[in-house]
């Protein structure tokens, strides 16, 4: 995912944070957890947000962590299961 594949839109009241990346059932990496933060924090901060839709691209909401995040961790110098803990604790 790209950070143009978590798109925040606000209008009339309302925040809408969709997962923008259907090809991988909209699956996220802990850089992508943070950015989700970020736009959620900024979220809850803006008085004139009144309700928060979070959706996502094609057939699926979310799968939960990006898999293939966790195939890179050995050209990272990472193993896998520090890969997958990385994955596991960002959420």
């Amino acid at each position: 995912m790209t950070d143009t594949e978590i798109l925040l839109q606000v209008g009339e009241g309302v925040a809408t944070i969709q997962l923008a990346n259907p090809g991988k059932l909209n699956a996220l990496t802990p850089r992508h957890y943070a950015l989700l933060h970020d736009m959620l924090s900024g979220v809850r901060s803006d008085e004139s947000i009144r309700a928060l839709l979070i959706t996502g691209q094609g057939r699926a909401f979310c799968a939960g962590g990006d898999l293939d995040y966790l195939a890179t961790a050995g050209s990272e110098g990472r193993s896998r299961g520090e890969a997958a803990s990385e994955l596991m604790s960002s959420t």
